[in-house]
């Protein structure tokens, strides 16, 4: 093959990793996007992020730091979604510190686009993820401010804003305030998940209601009998 030829295979085999992403079919994917690397004569920023973002979805979050680091070694300009996918992989280690260094990184390029308002979504996924990384840090207020921030941006309401919102709140001992975005997302939700339920009997356990969190922990368990914490949290209310 000719420099040509490689090129347009190169670019064969990133659209069909793209393609496969979408089918959920991660372990092609991963093959196909690092068959195009292989391929090219120069190296593509586009190609590193596109495997770093594949290996995210196979939780393989060291080797999308590596790969999305590379593509903004490689890239001439600053591109948000560069450190926002960076910025989710960092969350996956559990490196909050450089997590939210990123996603500020992204924030601050989406806002400071000129055209920032086709950028909204993208800025809501950072302002949750480093919601997420403040909340793991114990930074509650921090992190509700950033998860307000993202469903103020958005369009259509996210399950994982309000939850996010919800535990923070939570945590800052807002008790009234939790169980509101807590029951927020169970309303968003198309079937019900036990993890709501556990959580809105905590709330409701310390915020003094004692029958609702006993009504949340059943149901709970309902929706998972195996659930250990939430049977203890049973015993704690019957004991209470």
């Amino acid at each position: 093959m000719n420099d040509f030829d490689l090129a347009d295979a190169a670019d064969e085999y990133y659209d069909k990793g793209q393609e496969l992403v979408k089918d959920g079919e991660y372990i092609a994917a991963l093959l196909c996007v690092s068959k195009a690397i292989e391929l090219r004569d120069s190296e593509d920023a586009y190609d590193y992020y596109g495997r770093g973002a594949v290996y995210y979805k196979l939780e393989n979050y060291k080797e999308a730091v590596r790969d999305i680091t590379k593509a903004i070694e490689l890239r001439g300009e600053e591109y948000a979604p560069d450190y926002y996918g960076r910025g989710k992989a960092f969350v996956g280690l559990e490196k909050f510190d450089e997590a939210i260094s990123d996603l500020t990184k992204a924030i601050e390029i989406c806002s400071g686009t000129e055209n920032w308002y086709e950028l909204t979504e993208d800025c809501a996924n950072a302002y949750n993820e480093r919601g997420i990384a403040y909340f793991h840090c114990k930074k509650y207020n921090e992190a509700i401010n950033d998860l307000t921030n993202a469903i103020d941006m958005r369009a259509t309401a996210d399950i994982y804003d309000y939850l996010g919102r919800g535990a923070a709140y939570l945590e800052n001992g807002d008790y009234g305030k939790a169980i509101s975005d807590i029951t927020k997302a169970m309303t968003l939700r198309i079937a019900e998940d036990p993890i709501d339920y556990h959580l809105r009997a905590v709330a409701n356990f310390r915020g003094g209601n004692r029958n609702a969190a006993l009504r949340d922990i059943n149901k709970t368990l309902t929706l998972d009998p195996t659930n250990k914490g939430a049977d203890a949290l049973l015993r704690q209310i019957t004991d209470s």
